[in-house]
């Protein structure tokens, strides 16, 4: 490919990106708004929204396939980027109990936003009430992927000592979130 092509590829691409955002950006806030309390972690979706679409290849026959809409699209990227945001601050021990309050995981109907948030205050009190050490086994288990073997090396303890661990959160978040 010669450098002039890639760079009119670019600019074909930085235009429609700069008119999605100009066409949608009014949608996009307010979704994020509803989702997230602090303006810097909307700032942060958004920014994250600018380089996912940048990655895509075929940005434009996606969005112009038939039947395609482009709000939409742009919605469940961002709707997908909350959740990562959440799963690493929830990994990282950052969510306090009011942020995840205000942090929805959903663009459903206002008893699934309040069942959402119900749940995710449910799950955060098994979490803060289990042991430390088992809190995070759990997450390194859920939120990092790592294995049971990965995990019981990097806490310097056995496998069963890490299959026991996060048993016994699985059973807690079993009785609290699970049972109603």
């Amino acid at each position: 490919m010669s450098v002039v092509y890639i760079t009119q590829c670019k600019d074909r691409k930085n235009n429609l990106l700069e008119s999605l955002i100009d066409k949608y950006e009014s949608d996009i806030m307010r979704f994020l708004r509803v989702r997230l309390a602090l303006e810097a972690d909307r700032d942060d979706i958004i920014q994250d929204l600018m380089i996912r679409l940048l990655r895509i290849e075929n940005l434009e026959e996606k969005l112009m396939m038939e039947g395609s809409n482009a709000k939409s699209y742009l919605l469940s990227i961002a709707a997908n980027l909350v959740k990562d945001l959440y799963r690493r601050k929830l990994g990282r021990g950052e969510q306090s109990d009011d942020a995840l309050a205000n942090t929805i995981l959903d663009n459903g109907n206002p008893e699934q936003i309040l069942s959402h948030q119900q749940t995710l205050t449910k799950v955060s009190q098994v979490l803060e009430s289990v042991k430390p050490i088992q809190k995070e086994a759990f997450l390194l288990n859920r939120l990092e992927n790592k294995s049971y073997r990965q995990i019981s090396e990097e806490m310097g303890v056995s496998v069963s000592t890490i299959e026991r661990h996060i048993s016994k959160v699985l059973l807690a978040l079993r009785l609290k979130v699970v049972k109603k």
